[in-house]
């Protein structure tokens, strides 16, 4: 999962397709996970620099909203 949100895209809407497509899962269900990964510290060790990117991202939309 953390190196699947490590992946960059292109164009919007190519993250919500690649979950659905890759994972198997609504963009819903991929977000829930990945807030859930920001409070494990294995997730921080393994790809320290992605989490950062996913924490930032993750609170720029709840911000949003």
């Amino acid at each position: 999962m953390i190196d699947f949100a490590a992946r960059r895209y292109e164009h919007a809407g190519a993250e919500r397709d690649a979950a659905q497509r890759d994972l198997g899962m609504s963009h819903l269900r991929y977000t829930m996970h990945l807030r859930g990964l920001l409070s494990e510290p294995a997730a921080w060790e393994y790809r320290p620099a992605v989490m950062r990117r996913m924490r930032d991202r993750l609170m720029t939309r709840r911000r949003a909203s």
